[in-house]
Protein backbone atom coordinates (compact mmCIF):
# COMPACT_ATOMS: atom_id res chain seq x y z
CA UNK A 1 0.00 0.00 0.00
CA UNK A 2 0.93 3.74 -0.16
CA UNK A 3 0.90 6.41 1.68
CA UNK A 4 -0.15 10.15 1.95
CA UNK A 5 -1.24 12.48 5.04
CA UNK A 6 -3.39 15.91 4.29
CA UNK A 7 -2.91 18.52 6.99
CA UNK A 8 -5.80 20.03 8.70
CA UNK A 9 -7.36 23.24 7.80
CA UNK A 10 -9.52 22.45 10.77
CA UNK A 11 -9.66 23.42 14.45
CA UNK A 12 -6.95 21.36 16.53
CA UNK A 13 -9.18 19.24 18.13
CA UNK A 14 -10.28 17.90 15.07
CA UNK A 15 -9.92 13.89 15.17
CA UNK A 16 -7.41 12.72 12.34
CA UNK A 17 -9.97 10.23 10.30
CA UNK A 18 -7.49 7.23 9.28
CA UNK A 19 -9.01 6.11 5.63
CA UNK A 20 -8.41 2.87 3.82
CA UNK A 21 -9.10 2.30 0.09
CA UNK A 22 -9.22 -0.97 -1.22
CA UNK A 23 -9.38 -2.13 -4.83
CA UNK A 24 -7.38 -4.32 -7.40
CA UNK A 25 -7.97 -1.69 -10.08
CA UNK A 26 -4.98 0.73 -9.43
CA UNK A 27 -6.55 3.06 -11.89
CA UNK A 28 -9.86 3.63 -9.93
CA UNK A 29 -7.53 3.75 -5.99
CA UNK A 30 -5.95 7.07 -7.86
CA UNK A 31 -9.22 8.39 -8.72
CA UNK A 32 -10.53 8.23 -5.23
CA UNK A 33 -7.45 9.52 -4.03
CA UNK A 34 -7.91 12.81 -5.54
CA UNK A 35 -11.82 12.67 -4.66
CA UNK A 36 -11.10 12.30 -0.90
CA UNK A 37 -8.23 15.02 -1.25
CA UNK A 38 -10.84 17.03 -2.46
CA UNK A 39 -13.61 16.46 0.00
CA UNK A 40 -11.34 16.55 2.97
CA UNK A 41 -9.58 19.96 1.74
CA UNK A 42 -12.94 21.91 1.30
CA UNK A 43 -14.61 20.52 4.66
CA UNK A 44 -11.01 20.70 6.28
CA UNK A 45 -10.18 17.81 7.97
CA UNK A 46 -7.19 15.99 8.83
CA UNK A 47 -6.84 12.80 7.07
CA UNK A 48 -4.40 9.96 6.55
CA UNK A 49 -4.97 7.41 3.16
CA UNK A 50 -3.77 3.85 2.76
CA UNK A 51 -4.20 2.39 -0.58
CA UNK A 52 -4.42 -0.85 -1.35
CA UNK A 53 -4.27 -2.82 -4.56
CA UNK A 54 -3.61 -6.32 -3.09
CA UNK A 55 -7.05 -7.19 -0.75
CA UNK A 56 -4.84 -9.78 1.30
CA UNK A 57 -2.16 -7.32 2.03
CA UNK A 58 -4.80 -4.70 4.46
CA UNK A 59 -4.87 -8.43 6.98
CA UNK A 60 -1.14 -8.58 6.61
CA UNK A 61 -0.60 -5.18 7.83
CA UNK A 62 -3.39 -4.75 10.33
CA UNK A 63 -3.34 -1.34 10.98
CA UNK A 64 -6.69 0.36 12.60
CA UNK A 65 -8.42 2.44 10.09
CA UNK A 66 -11.37 4.25 11.33
CA UNK A 67 -13.33 4.13 7.56
CA UNK A 68 -12.75 1.58 4.51
CA UNK A 69 -13.79 2.27 1.22
CA UNK A 70 -13.73 -1.67 -0.53
CA UNK A 71 -14.55 -2.94 -3.60
CA UNK A 72 -16.55 -5.70 -3.67
CA UNK A 73 -15.52 -7.94 -7.14
CA UNK A 74 -11.48 -8.49 -6.29
CA UNK A 75 -9.89 -11.58 -6.96
CA UNK A 76 -8.33 -13.92 -4.17
CA UNK A 77 -11.04 -12.44 -1.57
CA UNK A 78 -13.95 -10.65 -2.36
CA UNK A 79 -15.08 -6.94 -0.62
CA UNK A 80 -17.61 -9.04 1.70
CA UNK A 81 -15.35 -11.86 3.10
CA UNK A 82 -12.26 -9.02 3.68
CA UNK A 83 -14.98 -6.58 5.87
CA UNK A 84 -15.54 -9.80 7.83
CA UNK A 85 -12.08 -10.71 7.94
CA UNK A 86 -10.91 -7.28 9.05
CA UNK A 87 -13.43 -7.11 11.89
CA UNK A 88 -12.37 -10.45 12.96
CA UNK A 89 -9.00 -9.49 13.23
CA UNK A 90 -9.71 -6.28 15.04
CA UNK A 91 -11.81 -6.87 17.20
CA UNK A 92 -13.27 -4.00 16.57
CA UNK A 93 -16.80 -2.45 14.16
CA UNK A 94 -14.35 0.55 11.70
CA UNK A 95 -17.20 2.29 9.70
CA UNK A 96 -16.98 0.30 6.00
CA UNK A 97 -18.10 1.38 2.66
CA UNK A 98 -18.66 -0.84 -0.32
CA UNK A 99 -17.63 1.15 -3.74
CA UNK A 100 -18.50 -1.33 -6.48
CA UNK A 101 -19.71 -1.67 -10.20
CA UNK A 102 -22.47 -4.67 -9.03
CA UNK A 103 -25.73 -3.35 -8.52
CA UNK A 104 -26.87 -7.11 -7.80
CA UNK A 105 -24.83 -6.73 -4.47
CA UNK A 106 -26.81 -4.23 -2.28
CA UNK A 107 -28.80 -6.76 -0.71
CA UNK A 108 -25.57 -8.65 0.28
CA UNK A 109 -23.97 -5.59 1.56
CA UNK A 110 -26.51 -4.64 4.48
CA UNK A 111 -25.64 -8.06 5.81
CA UNK A 112 -22.64 -6.40 7.13
CA UNK A 113 -23.62 -3.70 8.89
CA UNK A 114 -21.67 -1.23 6.13
CA UNK A 115 -22.43 2.45 6.46
CA UNK A 116 -23.23 2.82 2.53
CA UNK A 117 -22.50 1.61 -0.61
CA UNK A 118 -21.87 3.61 -3.49
CA UNK A 119 -22.12 2.03 -7.03
CA UNK A 120 -19.00 3.81 -9.29
CA UNK A 121 -20.86 4.83 -11.93
CA UNK A 122 -22.59 7.37 -9.62
CA UNK A 123 -19.28 7.38 -7.22
CA UNK A 124 -18.71 11.70 -8.34
CA UNK A 125 -22.69 12.44 -7.09
CA UNK A 126 -23.12 10.29 -3.88
CA UNK A 127 -19.28 10.80 -2.36
CA UNK A 128 -19.99 14.09 -0.69
CA UNK A 129 -23.51 13.49 0.47
CA UNK A 130 -22.27 9.86 2.06
CA UNK A 131 -19.09 11.87 3.28
CA UNK A 132 -20.97 14.45 4.98
CA UNK A 133 -23.28 12.05 6.56
CA UNK A 134 -20.52 10.04 7.67
CA UNK A 135 -18.60 12.85 9.47
CA UNK A 136 -21.92 14.30 10.77
CA UNK A 137 -22.68 11.03 12.28
CA UNK A 138 -19.13 10.54 13.91
CA UNK A 139 -19.47 14.31 15.38
CA UNK A 140 -22.76 13.80 16.70
CA UNK A 141 -22.36 10.37 18.53
CA UNK A 142 -18.49 10.01 19.03
CA UNK A 143 -18.90 6.67 20.12
CA UNK A 144 -16.74 3.65 19.87
CA UNK A 145 -18.10 -0.07 19.08
CA UNK A 146 -15.89 -3.13 20.48
CA UNK A 147 -15.85 -6.72 20.27
CA UNK A 148 -16.46 -8.54 23.85
CA UNK A 149 -15.28 -12.36 24.90
CA UNK A 150 -19.27 -12.72 24.50
CA UNK A 151 -20.54 -10.24 21.96
CA UNK A 152 -20.52 -6.52 20.51
CA UNK A 153 -20.78 -3.08 22.62
CA UNK A 154 -21.12 -0.12 21.62
CA UNK A 155 -19.37 2.81 24.02
CA UNK A 156 -20.11 6.43 23.98
CA UNK A 157 -16.32 8.37 24.44
CA UNK A 158 -18.05 10.23 27.39
CA UNK A 159 -18.69 6.95 29.41
CA UNK A 160 -15.26 5.45 29.14
CA UNK A 161 -13.32 6.66 32.16
CA UNK A 162 -10.42 4.21 31.34
CA UNK A 163 -8.70 1.19 30.06
CA UNK A 164 -6.67 -1.51 31.73
CA UNK A 165 -4.40 -4.08 30.77
CA UNK A 166 -4.20 -7.19 32.42
CA UNK A 167 -2.55 -9.85 30.73
CA UNK A 168 -3.49 -10.77 27.12
CA UNK A 169 -7.13 -9.30 27.45
CA UNK A 170 -8.50 -5.36 28.17
CA UNK A 171 -10.66 -4.00 30.86
CA UNK A 172 -12.79 -1.31 29.89
CA UNK A 173 -13.59 0.82 32.91
CA UNK A 174 -17.11 2.91 32.41
CA UNK A 175 -19.49 4.51 34.05
CA UNK A 176 -21.89 2.24 33.35
CA UNK A 177 -19.75 -0.66 34.38
CA UNK A 178 -16.56 -2.45 33.32
CA UNK A 179 -16.08 -4.82 30.30
CA UNK A 180 -14.07 -7.60 29.68
CA UNK A 181 -12.87 -6.88 26.10
CA UNK A 182 -11.55 -9.26 23.52
CA UNK A 183 -8.21 -7.23 22.13
CA UNK A 184 -5.06 -5.54 23.00
CA UNK A 185 -4.67 -1.95 24.65
CA UNK A 186 -2.45 -1.21 21.60
CA UNK A 187 -5.60 -1.92 19.60
CA UNK A 188 -7.83 0.39 21.41
CA UNK A 189 -5.03 3.10 21.93
CA UNK A 190 -5.55 3.14 17.76
CA UNK A 191 -9.56 3.34 18.01
CA UNK A 192 -9.80 5.58 21.09
CA UNK A 193 -9.38 10.02 19.75
CA UNK A 194 -6.17 11.18 20.67
CA UNK A 195 -7.48 14.27 21.59
CA UNK A 196 -8.99 13.00 24.65
CA UNK A 197 -7.41 9.57 25.79
CA UNK A 198 -3.75 9.53 27.10
CA UNK A 199 -1.64 6.14 27.33
CA UNK A 200 -0.41 7.43 31.11
CA UNK A 201 1.35 3.72 31.79
CA UNK A 202 2.15 0.60 29.57
CA UNK A 203 -0.56 -1.00 31.49
CA UNK A 204 -3.53 2.45 31.48
CA UNK A 205 -5.12 4.50 28.57
CA UNK A 206 -7.54 7.37 30.27
CA UNK A 207 -9.92 9.57 29.55
CA UNK A 208 -8.31 13.09 30.17
CA UNK A 209 -12.00 14.92 31.49
CA UNK A 210 -11.62 12.46 34.62
CA UNK A 211 -8.34 13.59 35.40
CA UNK A 212 -8.57 15.51 38.52
CA UNK A 213 -4.83 15.33 39.24
CA UNK A 214 -1.50 15.00 37.99
CA UNK A 215 1.71 13.96 39.84
CA UNK A 216 5.02 12.57 38.75
CA UNK A 217 3.96 9.20 39.78
CA UNK A 218 0.23 8.91 39.60
CA UNK A 219 -2.66 10.44 38.90
CA UNK A 220 -5.96 11.00 40.74
CA UNK A 221 -9.49 10.31 38.95
CA UNK A 222 -12.45 12.51 39.55
CA UNK A 223 -14.41 9.68 40.10
CA UNK A 224 -14.74 6.25 42.19
CA UNK A 225 -13.44 8.19 45.39
CA UNK A 226 -10.47 9.63 43.76
CA UNK A 227 -8.73 6.58 42.33
CA UNK A 228 -5.44 6.65 41.84
CA UNK A 229 -3.65 5.24 38.74
CA UNK A 230 0.30 5.05 38.78
CA UNK A 231 2.18 7.12 35.18
CA UNK A 232 5.17 5.91 33.86
CA UNK A 233 8.00 6.96 35.49
CA UNK A 234 10.40 7.38 32.91
CA UNK A 235 8.07 9.26 30.97
CA UNK A 236 6.09 11.57 32.85
CA UNK A 237 7.45 14.52 31.61
CA UNK A 238 5.83 14.15 28.46
CA UNK A 239 2.64 12.84 29.68
CA UNK A 240 2.43 15.97 31.63
CA UNK A 241 3.03 17.91 28.56
CA UNK A 242 0.39 15.49 26.84
CA UNK A 243 -2.02 16.35 29.18
CA UNK A 244 -1.26 20.07 28.65
CA UNK A 245 -2.09 20.27 25.37
CA UNK A 246 -5.40 17.91 25.41
CA UNK A 247 -6.47 20.80 28.18
CA UNK A 248 -5.51 23.51 25.80
CA UNK A 249 -3.69 25.27 28.69
CA UNK A 250 -0.29 25.96 29.21
CA UNK A 251 0.24 25.23 32.51
CA UNK A 252 -1.44 24.42 35.55
CA UNK A 253 -1.92 26.80 37.79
Amino acid sequence: GSSCKAPCAGGSGEKMIRIATVDDETEFLGYLAVQIEDYMAARGCKYELKQYSVPQDVLTDNEPFDLYLIDIDMPGINGLELAQAIRDRMGTRPDMMFVTSDDGAVFEVFRYHVFDYIMKTDFHKRFINVMDRYLQEKKTHNRYTFELKDGIMVQYADDIVYAEALGHSVTLHCISGDYQLAVTLKSVAGILAKEKFLRVHKSFLVNTDYIRKLDKTSLTLSVWDDRQLPISKNNAYNIRQDFLRIQGSEDIM
